[in-house]
């Protein structure tokens, strides 16, 4: 049983075991085991209490410290947002031996089309780079063992559904009009249990699997952003 837990500044879901792990939340290094994942709320502007942004932790150590402030032991792979964590919505969906929940938050100032010039002119960038807040964070969790290709199916697929919805709701990037596709900061994480019966080898949009996550971003989603209206 997931354990799922809102509050004003942050969100967290506790897992019944480690869990396998790949995506592009702030906290994790892209893949690895995870019991706990994290979505926190930050200021919209890092400047606005009249600080000096460099004084700032990295986001890294920022979720680290709240980690360690919390007492919580186990494994944790973190995010990052601006949004109302009133945004907040699930949604579950199953079929035959396969079920598949999405948690999310969403923020919309920073959407973002596919191809947009960039907000940054260096190559690199530090841990202490600011950009516009807007974030979807998307927190994918399977039941069955996901080989590497049908993690990046899912994940792949997750995308589209999140574009789709943008489209379907006239959303356009802040920085020239045309149809977003996310939001520059967005991250996603699909998390699976790696001692089972069952490793789904495939999970593109032919499959169950797909089909399912895809519904699932687009209730939850769909949902989210008609906070904002």
């Amino acid at each position: 049983m997931i354990k799922t837990a809102v509050e004003k500044d942050y969100m967290t879901l506790l897992l019944p075991e480690d869990y396998r792990y790949l995506g592009t939340s702030v906290l994790g290094n892209g893949s690895g085991k995870a019991r706990r994942i994290l979505n926190l709320k930050v200021h919209e502007n890092k400047e606005s209490d009249g600080g000096n942004q460099g004084q700032f932790d990295s986001p890294e150590s920022a979720l680290s410290g709240f980690i360690m402030k919390q007492g919580w032991k186990e494994k944790t792979i973190g995010f990052m947002t601006a949004a109302s964590m009133k945004s907040y919505r699930k949604s579950v969906k199953s079929r035959n031996e396969f079920s598949v929940e999405v948690h999310l938050t969403s923020g919309l100032s920073n959407a973002r089309a596919s191809g947009d010039p960039a907000d940054c002119s260096e190559l690199f960038i530090d841990a202490h780079s600011s950009f516009p807040p807007g974030t979807i964070n998307m927190i994918i969790i399977v039941n069955l063992n996901l080989s590497f290709q049908a993690a990046l199916e899912l994940l792949m697929i997750s995308s589209a559904a999140k574009a789709s919805v943008l489209f379907s709701n006239g959303i356009k990037s802040v920085k020239t009009g045309r149809p977003a596709v996310g939001t520059g900061t967005d991250s996603t994480v699909i998390l699976f249990p790696e001692n089972n019966d069952w490793d789904l080898i495939f999970a593109g949009t032919h499959t169950i699997p797909g089909e399912l996550t895809a519904l699932a971003v687009e209730e939850s989603l769909a949902s989210s952003i008609n906070f904002y209206k």
